[in-house]
């Protein structure tokens, strides 16, 4: 997910949208799946916090819940997101 600051107006939706997705597979007959989550930003100089954060596969509701509460939309600068580290990461 694009954690950088232009995702501010959009973030609360995207997660909202993630959590409920992730709710219905879970409660489905087709359970026995495993989520991960990776969240990017901008290379430095322009973002020091991360590039990427990788939360590893889990079939935890809770954990899922936990990774999507702490993201937020911050930093960033007029440089490429990092969109291809995160999909590399995957």
């Amino acid at each position: 997910m694009d954690c950088t600051e232009s995702m501010a107006p959009y973030i609360e939706s995207a997660k909202n949208n993630i959590r409920a997705i992730f709710e219905e597979i879970v409660t489905s007959e087709k359970s026995d799946i495993r989520l991960a989550f990776v969240e990017y930003r901008d290379h430095p100089p322009e973002d020091t916090t991360f590039v990427t954060r990788v939360h590893n596969f889990t079939n935890s509701v809770d954990e899922m819940k936990n990774w999507l509460d702490v993201c937020q939309a911050d930093g960033g600068g007029d440089t490429p997101e990092a969109v291809a580290d995160g999909l590399h990461q995957v």
